[in-house]
């Protein structure tokens, strides 16, 4: 069930009403029975690959505690890890390695059957993993204590409203939100209402609708001269960020209808003024993830001591970035991606070193500077589907051009300028949640001027949400 469906605001409906009328101790059975379900509306035989995973790593997180020795720790540590990125590298990408074998083979003249299992993503599977392993690893650094609650647990894994695209939650902060009774007021209820609706804007309004326009352009980016190209590249970039943030918004919002509060994934990233502001802002869960998991154990482990210091922070920075690349799919052109927000950062982060305040302009003039060439890159390399086709629309969209492009640029605006003018209040505010703590008169204009460019442009809209394929 997509969240921008009349489907799944029935479910929700009966879920809330089901949940609010059960005693306490009922509800978090009954909440993970509807995960369950919600999950298995999708493709019901991933179901069991979702219970496997978490009892994996519930029975690691037990072992844990148990012990003492570190080295049996470790074993079981290694254990719940190699489970989890076992089942994320065969689901996600044994196709990929498989076909990359066989044209390495044909490439030296050896023609072996093409025996590719075809295998089918399971949705949300990269994010429930990185959310178990997360938690294991906090057990075993002793950060968290084992949930022995086997419900719990496998409602923190298997939370509807964030299961299938996050954010990657901590145990630290779900966990412990589960284990209470909810207790939903009056500002949680104002706070949802804003972040489903104004959610839902961003994915039917802006992303759905600029997919369209920006679509024929990116699949045929020599049909189209210079200025075209360069519109598509900043609508690009604003869908991938509408859709994605649309998503997470909407999450954050339904969670908070039964008591919970997840964490927010976007933070304005189109207002920053450099690439690390940038990646603080974009897709947050991620990047601590692989900041926590990842960046900061690179910097201590005994290869990093074998290199100088001066490199440490670059090498560790490209090294990460590189794997977040590849962990949004089995393709060069995501790892290409990936390497090259690293370099980026790591050349700002020697700038910073070097002067403490690298900015080429002053304040908004500099953030304007930064939008101009760095926006385009990211729609380029997040819509297209290959380095190749990134970077001819690239080289095209800079070409001399004509300025014949107005019709274009105008339905673009059109869809894209209540964007920013929403944003550009939460970001004059430094609050993603202005409007609900506003006077409820304000709240309910601003919803309901939402509401009509919902209806206006199609509430039933059933296109996929983008991070469903990750």
């Amino acid at each position: 069930m997509l969240f921008n469906t009349i489907n799944f605001f029935l479910f929700l409906t009966v879920v809330l009403v089901v949940h609010k009328a059960l005693p306490i101790k009922g509800r978090p059975f009954f909440l993970l029975v509807a995960s369950y379900f919600f999950y298995a509306s999708w493709d019901v035989r991933f179901l069991a690959l979702l219970i496997i995973s978490t009892l994996i790593d519930y029975f690691c997180g037990l072992a844990l505690a148990k012990q003492t020795k570190e080295s049996i720790r470790k074993k079981i540590l290694g254990l719940s890890v190699l489970a989890n990125l076992g089942i994320l590298l065969f689901f996600k990408y044994f196709d990929f390695f498989a076909d990359s074998m066989h044209k390495l083979f044909a490439g030296s003249g050896i023609q072996p059957d093409e025996r590719f299992l075809n295998v089918i993503l399971p949705v949300g599977i990269s994010f429930y993993t990185f959310q178990t392993m997360s938690y294991t690893i906090d057990v075993y650094r002793r950060k968290i204590k084992p949930e022995r609650n086997l419900i719990y647990f496998s409602l923190y894994v298997a939370f509807f409203p964030q299961l299938v695209a996050g954010p990657i939650e901590r145990a630290g902060n779900l966990l412990s939100q589960l284990r209470r009774p909810h207790s939903v007021n009056r500002t949680m209820v104002a706070e949802a209402f804003w972040l489903i609706i104004y959610g839902l804007f961003k994915k039917v309004v802006v992303a759905d609708n600029l997919a369209i326009l920006v679509q024929p352009v990116f699949d045929h980016p020599t049909s189209h001269h210079g200025f075209i190209n360069l519109l598509a590249l900043y609508a690009g970039a604003i869908y991938h960020y509408t859709d994605f943030s649309g998503y997470s918004d909407m999450a954050c919002g339904i969670a908070r209808l039964f008591g919970v509060r997840l964490m927010f994934n976007f933070r304005l990233p189109l207002f920053q003024s450099n690439p690390r502001n940038f990646w603080n802002h974009w897709h947050i869960s991620l990047t601590l993830w692989f900041r926590d998991y990842v960046y900061i154990p690179l910097r201590r482990s005994w290869v990093f001591r074998q290199i100088p210091p001066a490199f440490h922070d670059p090498v560790a920075v490209i090294v990460t970035f590189s794997l977040i690349g590849i962990w949004h799919g089995p393709d060069m052109h995501f790892f290409v991606w990936g390497l090259i927000n690293g370099l980026l950062i790591a050349a700002y982060n020697i700038l910073v070193n070097i002067k403490k305040s690298p900015q080429l302009l002053p304040g908004v003039l500099n953030t304007i500077a930064f939008q101009l060439w760095f926006i385009p890159t990211m729609g380029a390399f997040m819509v297209c589907r290959s380095t190749a086709d990134a970077l001819l629309l690239l080289a095209n969209a800079f070409k001399p051009f004509e300025f014949n492009g107005g019709l274009l640029a105008a339905t673009m605006a059109a869809f894209a300028l209540p964007l920013f003018l929403f944003d550009g209040v939460l970001h004059r505010h430094k609050d993603l949640l202005f409007f609900p703590r506003q006077k409820t008169w304000v709240l309910q204009a601003v919803l309901l001027v939402l509401w009509l460019f919902i209806l206006t442009a199609g509430f039933t809209s059933k296109n996929d949400f983008i991070y469903f394929q990750f």
